[in-house]
């Protein structure tokens, strides 16, 4: 996604407390003693601090030798940086190599192209990207300075190890490893990815209901919800949320218009190994896609390790999840979400 801020009056809706009760069911399915070949390589190229501000998370990288702060989008399939930034950062947009962008939420859009001479992130030169020059009012919404996005073109040269309960990414060159290889060493379950259609982001199946959708983990927007053609697709979020729920959120795509979603009540939530019951998950209009996007509060919660070389997706539930203002703001539900662990 490119990208979806929660309006700053918006208070997540119920998914987000419910989605957090994952990391306690999830199956000890790794840690330390994970088998290795003796053909498996994994060499960490650079580690990052990852910030918080207004719903989003952001990271510093080098362009051209000038600091960007940047907002963490494995959503977005390109590398974008704001028109308003592009000159500080000595880039130069060219306008005969222009494209065309669909956002998840918002309008399609153009924009020219411009070449990276050096780019770094922490400690590591990397291969400079192509990026792409735009106007993204969204980005006014943050406080403090905020200059593009880091994109999924630049994320899925490696493993990325997405630590951000720890508020810490670091990207890994692995070759010749299999199975759960990764050097965690507490309680974690392994999921197969697939790339969603010709772009690169990495999706993840989960259940809603008897029906499956592709899920995209998705730094980009703060708050976990499902596309309108899919809920009008499967036909498995018909009912409203009940009276109580809390206020379905907004959400603003790169030109900064807020978009009202609408609260629905699912019966069964399954990712990976653990079900939850009676969620409430805000629908949203996100063009044909029929899709479900992973968000910031869920991602706050677990440490997400996306495999590129392997086609997995780790998870591991967070030592001290963040607390969510919005739930502890609210009254809390007569009922909450029954929980079970499947086999």
């Amino acid at each position: 996604m490119v990208p979806s801020a929660c309006q700053p009056t918006c208070r997540p809706a119920r998914v987000l407390a419910q989605l957090g009760l994952v990391a306690s069911l999830l199956p000890l399915l790794g840690g330390m003693g994970a088998a290795r070949g003796d053909q498996c390589h994994i060499d960490e190229l650079t580690s990052a601090p990852v910030e918080r501000s207004a719903g989003f998370v952001l990271v510093h990288a080098g362009l051209n030798g000038r600091d960007a702060a940047l907002l963490l989008d494995t959503g977005a399939d390109r590398m974008v940086v704001d028109q308003a930034a592009a000159e500080r950062l000595g880039l130069r947009a060219d306008p005969d190599r222009r494209l065309r962008l669909d956002p998840t939420i918002g309008d399609p859009f153009e924009a020219s192209l411009a070449a990276v001479a050096a780019f770094t992130l922490g400690q590591a030169r990397l291969p400079a990207p192509l990026v792409v020059v735009a106007r993204l009012p969204v980005i006014a919404r943050i406080q403090g300075r905020v200059d593009g996005i880091l994109g999924a073109d630049v994320l899925t040269r490696y493993d990325v190890d997405l630590d951000l309960p720890d508020g810490r990414m670091s990207l890994y060159q692995v070759h010749g490893c299999a199975g759960r290889f990764i050097p965690w060493t507490g309680p974690y379950q392994a999921v197969g990815f697939s790339w969603a259609d010709d772009l690169r982001r990495a999706v993840i199946q989960v259940q809603l209901g008897t029906d499956w959708v592709d899920a995209v983990i998705d730094t980009g927007t703060s708050v976990t919800f499902v596309s309108s053609a899919f809920a009008r697709w499967c036909g498995c979020l018909r009912q409203p949320a009940p009276a109580g729920s809390g206020p379905a959120p907004s959400l603003a795509g790169p030109d900064g218009v807020p978009r009202a979603s609408e609260l629905r009540r699912i019966t069964t939530l399954r990712i990976g190994a653990t079900v939850l019951r009676d969620v409430d998950l805000p629908v949203l209009d996100a063009g044909t896609a029929r899709m479900m996007f992973l968000g910031l509060d869920y991602l706050l919660r677990h440490r997400v390790w996306i495999s590129a070389s392997t086609a997995q997706v780790f998870i591991a539930p967070a030592a001290d999840a963040p607390a969510d203002p919005a739930a502890a703001a609210r009254p809390s539900p007569a009922t909450g979400p029954r929980e079970e662990r499947v086999p």
